[in-house]
């Protein structure tokens, strides 16, 4: 299958931090609560204590959606990411199975993560229908290995409930469930958030190691960003280049950029998230339209781990 030249759907430049629109106001509370009350049973994909992950199809439910897209601007925003505009909502949402983390003590939503089967999505939107498309630019013979595979995307955590861990591990355990039904889906990938409140020589640490020492360089040549990373002239090459020798695993990037961060943040959780699955790097890219984060794609094959 050859890559489609149709240009891709504009999205606005995110704007300035003095000129981020203001957050959508969140719709009818009892309207919206209704409308979870309705998912069928059969959406239920994990249930643990007072948290049920649902896997719905974001086209059937707007009023789900609309706060969806609410609270992951609300969460991208707090740690310098997100679009900038009143929601984060785009045309992927409503052909993505979305896996919808509820609160059913509390009667909130409280994360969420977004799931294209490319299958699915290659059949009746061509490779324009992936989200990734927007960052990277895949190589037929890319899609041909990993279809059918599980894009991933758009992971969040509301902020009220993000110093706890079942939060995120919930929406993964959900992510393990759709594999667990359908063994056809054992690659999973997607592109992991690093924010650009990291220094350059934090992205600059994480970028050397990932490239060095978890690449596949089989599939990574089948992939190019559309935004390449760079940060020539932001940091001090010798300096660098002894920093990063000294690091011999994941764990010593983590330390190291949690030394040099003014808040103390390691790595990004998601990304060790997908190395306990034994991922790999395929890419990064830049994306200016999110608050210029630099995303990671990695790749995970579950027949590589035990799914739990």
């Amino acid at each position: 299958m050859q890559p489609s030249s149709t240009p891709t759907e504009s999205i606005p430049d995110r704007p300035d931090e003095n000129s981020l629109l203001p957050i959508a106001e969140a719709g009818d509370l009892d309207a919206f609560r209704a409308e979870v009350a309705s998912i069928s049973d059969s959406s239920v994909c994990v249930q643990e204590g007072k948290f049920v992950v649902y896997e719905i199809r974001g086209a059937d439910f707007p009023l789900i959606m609309h706060e969806v897209a609410r609270e992951r601007e609300i969460a991208f925003r707090a740690v310098g990411e997100g679009t900038g505009q009143a929601m984060d909502r785009d045309r992927f949402d409503e052909h993505y199975i979305q896996l919808i983390l509820w609160d059913a003590d509390e009667q909130r939503l409280a994360g969420g993560y977004r799931v294209g089967k490319t299958d699915e999505i290659l059949a009746t939107h061509g490779p324009d229908g992936l989200y990734c498309s927007e960052l990277f630019q895949f190589e037929p013979e890319f899609l041909s290995v990993l279809n059918p595979a599980l894009e991933l995307g758009r992971s969040f955590v509301c902020p009220a409930y993000q110093r706890a861990i079942k939060p995120l591990a919930l929406l993964w355990k959900a992510v393990t469930s759709i594999c667990s039904r359908d063994h056809r889906y054992h690659y999973v990938y997607g592109p992991v958030s690093i924010s650009d409140d990291y220094s350059a020589l934090s992205k600059s640490l994480i970028v050397e190691f990932m490239n060095r020492r978890l690449r596949d360089d089989q599939l990574a040549s089948k992939v190019k960003p559309k935004n390449p990373f760079s940060c020539a002239g932001e940091i001090d090459r010798l300096e660098f280049d002894q920093i990063s020798e000294s690091l011999a695993t994941i764990e010593d990037v983590s330390a190291r950029i949690s030394e040099s961060e003014p808040d103390g943040k390691g790595i990004p959780v998601l990304i060790r998230q997908y190395l306990k699955m034994k991922a790999k790097l395929l890419s990064f890219n830049v994306d200016p339209q999110f608050g210029n984060t630099l995303d990671a794609l990695l790749l995970a094959d579950f027949r590589q781990v035990p799914l739990k």
